[in-house]
């Protein structure tokens, strides 16, 4: 597996261009809505202008400003992610490149755990890199960011 490549796919078959805190984007336009917003001096303006839902003005630029720190410096290959993960730790120990090596990934007690929103994601493509292999699921996925 190329190294531009190893690096974007997690152990447990996430796909880091996929997310929102690895391309920044996210943050990046939080951060420009917020220095726009502080610009035109909204935080006066919402005192004054008689539109619903500015008095939560306070609370929006709050929610701006937690979204721009929502980036990660580092992928989950590059020591990026939760330190302890018990997932990179298994495939360390194994020497493995991802779950889709291990023959057990099916019943896997750590794969069970990973949080709702990415479960169905991380079945999904632990599967199609088992398939496909890993450079030609890398290969699919580009084309489509």
């Amino acid at each position: 597996m190329a190294d531009d490549q190893q690096r974007l796919v997690t152990f447990c078959g996430l796909y880091c261009a996929d997310c929102y805190a690895c391309n920044g984007r996210i943050a990046l336009l939080a951060e420009e809505l917020r220095a726009l917003l502080q610009q035109y001096n909204f935080a006066a303006v919402s005192q004054v202008v008689p539109f619903d839902g500015l008095q939560h003005y306070a609370q929006a630029d709050a929610f701006l400003e937690a979204l721009s720190f929502m980036r990660c410096e580092k992928t989950c290959r590059g020591g990026g992610g939760n330190p302890a993960c018990e997932i990179r730790q298994c495939c360390g120990e194994k020497g493995f490149a991802g779950c889709w090596e291990c023959g057990t990934m099916e019943e896997c007690g750590l794969l069970k755990v990973l949080e709702p929103i990415h479960q169905d994601a991380n079945k999904k493509n632990l599967h199609a890199i088992k398939n496909q292999g890993i450079n030609n699921w890398v290969k699919a996925k580009k084309r489509y960011w």
